[in-house]
């Protein structure tokens, strides 16, 4: 199944390839985006976990990506730096009220992700739980990335 958002920045979504074919793809927007790669996440994802998972691409180029529940939970989220981080928020939420028919929508937004939060908020979401994280190291491009929840960072 295939979506397309709406407005000027319309972006595809499409159904992430079999563990390991997307492996190279997902690789990179890591490393891009968090300094690391996080493969055996995603082998565990893809491996039934996830309940949807796309890939989220502009010209048939990645811009993301999103894990998708059932329940409408959206993460882990990642934007291909230079992408439009709330264009890729959109296709995500879009593709869990649509495709997955979620009757809510929620997500982990960390405060450096500014962007992505004011694109969120602008989608009519709010915030409902706050919490704090806490690192002896800074790690990951958090304006970048959705965690799917604390557990996963």
């Amino acid at each position: 199944m295939q979506g397309k958002t709406s407005g000027a920045k319309a972006l595809d979504t499409r159904p992430i390839e079999p563990w390991p074919e997307c492996r190279d793809w997902l690789g990179r927007i890591d490393e891009e985006v968090l300094g690391f790669r996080r493969d055996e996440h995603h082998a565990f994802l893809l491996g039934g976990f996830a309940s949807r998972s796309v890939r989220i691409e502009r010209a048939g180029r990645p811009a993301g990506y999103a894990y998708i529940s059932a329940e409408g939970h959206i993460g882990p989220l990642a934007v291909v730096p230079g992408a439009d981080p709330g264009a890729v928020l959109e296709a995500a939420v879009l593709c869990a009220l649509r495709q997955q028919q979620a009757r809510q929508v929620s997500m982990i937004v960390p405060g450096k992700a500014d962007r992505i939060l004011a694109a969120a908020s602008g989608l009519g979401l709010r915030i409902d739980e706050p919490f704090v994280l806490l690192s002896a190291k800074p790690f990951g491009d958090w304006r970048h990335y959705l965690p799917s929840n604390p557990g996963f960072m």
